[in-house]
């Protein structure tokens, strides 16, 4: 026992010459709870040399990385009215994913014991307030320069599911138009991935849950946009909206969804006293389709028919939200001006324009039946999918044929098997418009992408929330479409400035 004892006191030395007298461990008073010598003193000396020992570790830790946290002021500016950086940079070759000391390392499950890197078996308590995680914000970004922390609100927007297949390339863009983007997603490790790709110092990082309202105001808060780019949004929810107008911030999103879409503008109220705009649809359904349609009105006689067609290449990144979305329409019926049809069913033929040529398209329940009759006053709008490859699109239609539900499980499923496929085809795409008059005649014009489609469904939604951010006027608060903030021509000219090309069919 005197062994131990004497151990223990060394410790003791130790602590005080690193942390100073204050610091120092104190011997526990004579009859202290645990003082004794039976198993109960034991266990309370074995706790007290692991927190010295874990103390001692971690100040020597420090020592080598000679890191410390500079305080800044409020307004984040020297007295001489420069930037102050928020941390030094860490020494070469060092690991700050082990290391608990370093203020922009990951938290480290336990409590350290002996030695660092050891784990003692007290629950976890979670990671600090600081580290961008559960909503909490860090500008500290592991790979970017962390020195300078631009503090402008105004180009601040927020990207939900800014790491998806949709979502990245809106971070990219709104990045390369020069605003500051906060990645925000449900896994943090492949938000900072994508907030690294952004390059630059001030992009963020930070964990959310869209469906949660308290998460999803912790992080739009201070932002002048937030891009809700997630999915499916049938599972959504609108807490992001919501938390969008209660901290006064534009909202924008990619929803084709035509439920979600009409829950949407029950707070056109809420949008409207808050003067902040809520845009949906910023994809290529209804925003390039509704771009494309209003191109083709020539001010005379309204046309009597309208046929959307989304098409997609084979060798396009499927991610899982947006598979999801698909196969949960499968087989569900669909109300249109002609009665009631099932989902993906009644195929047709579409003349789509080089490469692609005539495609079997199939019946989908997009948001421009309900768009079309109250922008163009076309009652009767056909919107048509079809994919590339003939299997898939026989398989999703005998999917649809069964009446089965299909939901999360056949889309992780579905989502496994489109990874191992062969890249087989192209990762081009089109939307194509076509409209038709009583007295016969057809007019068509399409967007066709030869390669990398998916731009088509990122960039109307980085040029809305770009409007948005740049200063739109007031008066067109409230839940709007993508083309009443970005008119149709300047829309048209953002995705032909971006390669892709504008065909009349």
């Amino acid at each position: 026992m005197d062994l131990w004892l004497g151990r223990l006191d060394g410790l003791r030395g130790d602590a005080g010459r690193v942390h100073g007298p204050a610091r120092a461990c104190a011997s526990p008073p004579a009859g202290a709870r645990g003082g004794g010598g039976g198993p109960a003193g034991r266990r309370a000396r074995r706790r007290l040399r692991s927190r010295v020992r874990g103390r001692v570790a971690r100040a020597r830790e420090k020592r080598r990385c000679g890191l410390r946290g500079v305080r800044a002021p409020a307004d984040g500016a020297e007295p001489d009215g420069s930037e102050r950086p928020l941390l030094r940079g860490h020494p070469a070759g060092h690991d700050r994913t082990r290391s608990r000391a370093c203020p922009g390392a990951r938290p480290r499950r336990g409590h350290v014991r002996g030695r660092l890197g050891a784990r003692s078996r007290r629950p976890h308590r979670g990671p600090g307030p600081g580290d961008g995680r559960h909503g909490h914000r860090d500008p500290r970004l592991p790979g970017l320069d962390p020195g300078r922390v631009r503090t402008d609100a105004v180009s601040t927007v927020a990207v939900l599911g800014g790491y998806g297949v949709f979502g990245a390339r809106v971070s990219a863009e709104l990045a390369r138009r020069g605003h500051r983007v906060i990645v925000a997603g449900r896994d943090i490790s492949r938000a900072f991935a994508q907030a690294q790709v952004l390059g630059g110092g001030s992009h963020e990082a930070v964990r959310v849950d869209v469906s949660d309202l308290e998460s999803c105001r912790r992080v739009v808060r201070g932002a002048a946009v937030v891009a809700l780019c997630a999915g499916p949004f049938s599972a959504l929810g609108l807490a992001a909206a919501r938390a969008a107008v209660s901290e006064g911030v534009h909202y924008v999103d990619i929803a084709d969804d035509r439920d979600y879409i009409r829950a949407l503008h029950a707070l056109d109220g809420d949008f409207s006293r808050a003067q902040r705009c809520a845009v949906f649809g910023c994809s290529s359904l209804p925003a390039v389709s509704s771009a494309l349609a209003l191109s083709l009105m020539d001010g005379g006689p309204r046309p009597a028919h309208a046929r959307v067609t989304l098409f997609i290449g084979s060798a396009n990144p499927k991610g899982e939200a947006a598979i999801r979305a698909l196969i949960e329409r499968l087989g569900r019926p669909v109300i249109t001006a002609r009665g009631q049809e099932r989902g993906f069913g009644r195929p047709e033929t579409v003349p789509l324009p080089a490469p692609f040529g005539p495609r079997a398209a199939y019946t989908f329940d997009g948001p421009e039946r309900d768009l079309f009759p109250s922008m163009l006053g076309i009652a009767d709008v056909d919107v048509r999918v079809g994919f590339e490859w003939a299997a898939v699109n026989a398989g999703l239609s005998l999917m649809a044929r069964t009446g089965l539900r299909w939901g999360r499980r056949t889309a992780a499923l579905l989502t496994r098997a489109a990874g191992l496929a062969p890249s087989v085809g192209t990762s081009g795409g089109a939307v194509m418009v076509e409209l038709f008059w009583p007295d016969g005649r057809r007019a068509a014009r399409a967007v066709v992408a030869s390669d990398e489609g998916q731009r088509m469904g990122a960039l109307p939604c980085a040029a809305v929330a770009h409007a948005l951010a740049t200063g739109t006027p007031l008066a067109i608060a409230g839940v709007r479409a993508p083309t009443e903030v970005a008119p149709a021509p300047m829309l048209l000219a953002e995705l032909e400035s971006a390669g892709l090309r504008l065909v009349d069919a």
